[in-house]
C-alpha cells in the first residue's frame, strides 16, 4: 500500500464545481490501485477556459519520495478531420496524459532517462489522473554562461541529440503502442494525418483575431482581421500543395515522437563531474514522421543547423538519420509549430511573438518556394 502523506492536488477542482464529489471519486480510484491518501489541501490552476481543460500539476510526497501528480478534466470536443477553416474554436487539445503514460512505460527498458509512470486512469468520465516520478535537476532552458561553461554547454547539446535519436530510433512493433496507433489509423497517407494538426491549429486561429491581436508584435504580421483570415487561408493552401504533401508522405516512416522536445522539457543534472540529461513531458508524444522532432528542434533553435552542430553530432552518433531535405521539413513542421505558439501564448499569458512572427515570415517564405 503506497501512502500519499501530503497532497495539494485533489482539492483543486472546487472552482469548477466538482469539489468534494470528485475528491471522493479520485480517492476511491487511488485506493483501488493501492494508493492511500492521508490529507488533502486546496490548490487551483486552470490553464485555459478556451480549451475547456483544467490541468493541475503539483508535487505529492509518497513515503518520503516526491512525485508529480496531474489531474486533467476535459470536455468532449470536435476533432477536425479535414483541411477546412472555420470560426469555431474546437479540437485544440495537444496534451494527452494517456499518451505520456504509455510512452513512459514503453521507454523504461530502452535506457532513456525519463520519469517512471506510477499510475494512470480515469476515476470518472473525462477526468484523468496521472502520477509519475520527478526527475531532479535543472531545466536546460535555464542553463546559461557563466554558470555553465561553453565546453559544458557543448557536452549538454551532444547529450540532448543522443536522447532525441534514442527516442526516434525505438522500433515500433505491431500492437506495441495500443491505442496510440488509433490516432494514425483511418488515413491512407502520412500527409493527411499531419494535415489534421495543421487544420486544428489554423481553424482555432481563424476565430482568434481579437486574442492574438493583443500580443505585442502580432501587428508586424498583419494589420486587420480580414488580412489575418487571408493569411491563414494562404498558409492552408501552401500545406495543400503537391510538393509539400509529397515531402510529408516521404517522411512517413513510423517513428516514436516526443512532440515537444525543447530545453524546457530537458533536465540536466551534474553528478561526479559528469552532466546527465533526462527528458520529461511526453504529453504531445505519439507516432510521427521521422523528421518531425528534429525539425521542430531546429526550427526552435534560431539559426537552425548552424546553431546545432553539437546537437546534430550527438543525434547521428546515437543512430539518428538526417534527411537531405531537412531544411524543407524544418519549414513544413516549424511553420505549424510557430503558428501553434500563437495559440499557446494567448492561453498561458506569455508573449514570444517577436520570435514567432519573425520565424513565421521566414518559414512561410521557404514553404512558398518548395
Amino acid at each position: 500500500m503506497i501512502e500519499i502523506v501530503r497532497n495539494t492536488v485533489l482539492g483543486s477542482t472546487r472552482e469548477k464545481g466538482l469539489g468534494a464529489s470528485l475528491d471522493q471519486k479520485v480517492s476511491s480510484f487511488l485506493a483501488k490501485n493501492g494508493v492511500g491518501l492521508s490529507s488533502v489541501e486546496g490548490f487551483s490552476r486552470d490553464v485555459s477556459a478556451m480549451t475547456n481543460n483544467v490541468f493541475v500539476a503539483e508535487l505529492v510526497t509518497v513515503q518520503g519520495e516526491k512525485f508529480k501528480s496531474i489531474i486533467k478534466i476535459s470536455e468532449t470536443k470536435r476533432e477536425p478531420r479535414e483541411v477546412t477553416l472555420s470560426e469555431e474554436i474546437g479540437g485544440w487539445n495537444p496534451n494527452k496524459l494517456e499518451n505520456e503514460s504509455k510512452i513512459l512505460a514503453l521507454i523504461q527498458n530502452e535506457g532513456i532517462a525519463a520519469p517512471y509512470p506510477i499510475l494512470y486512469g480515469r476515476p470518472e468520465g473525462e477526468v484523468e489522473l496521472f502520477i509519475e516520478t520527478i526527475v531532479e535537476g535543472k531545466k536546460c532552458v535555464d542553463l546559461r554562461v557563466p554558470n555553465v561553461s561553453p565546453q559544458e554547454l557543448s557536452v549538454l547539446e551532444f547529450e540532448k541529440g543522443k536522447i532525441l535519436a534514442s527516442i526516434n530510433s525505438i522500433p515500433l512493433l505491431a500492437g506495441r503502442f495500443g491505442t496510440l496507433e488509433i490516432e494514425a489509423k483511418g488515413f491512407d497517407t502520412w500527409s493527411k494525418y499531419f494535415l489534421t494538426k495543421v487544420t486544428t491549429t489554423l481553424s482555432c486561429l481563424y476565430g482568434m483575431y481579437d486574442k492574438v491581436n493583443k500580443l505585442e508584435h502580432f501587428s508586424d504580421l498583419v494589420d486587420s482581421e480580414d488580412e489575418w483570415k487571408t493569411f491563414l487561408q494562404d498558409v492552408a493552401k501552401l500545406y495543400s500543395s503537391e510538393a509539400v504533401l509529397r515531402l510529408i508522405d516521404n517522411d512517413g516512416k513510423p517513428t516514436l515522437s516526443h512532440g515537444d522536445f525543447w530545453d524546457g522539457n530537458l533536465i540536466a543534472n551534474k553528478t561526479n563531474g559528469k552532466w546527465n540529461v533526462s527528458v520529461i513531458d511526453f504529453e504531445r508524444g505519439g507516432i510521427e514522421g521521422k523528421s518531425f522532432d528534429l525539425s521542430l528542434w531546429l526550427a526552435w533553435k534560431i539559426g537552425g543547423m548552424d546553431a546545432s552542430q553539437d546537437f546534430l553530432k550527438g543525434y547521428t552518433k546515437a543512430g539518428g538519420s538526417i534527411s537531405q531535405d531537412i531544411d524543407k521539413y524544418v519549414a513544413i513542421y516549424g511553420l505549424w509549430q510557430y503558428m501553434d505558439f500563437l495559440i499557446m501564448d494567448t492561453i498561458y499569458g506569455i508573449d514570444r511573438t517577436d520570435e514567432s512572427v519573425r520565424e513565421i515570415k521566414k518559414l512561410r517564405g521557404i514553404l512558398q518556394n518548395i
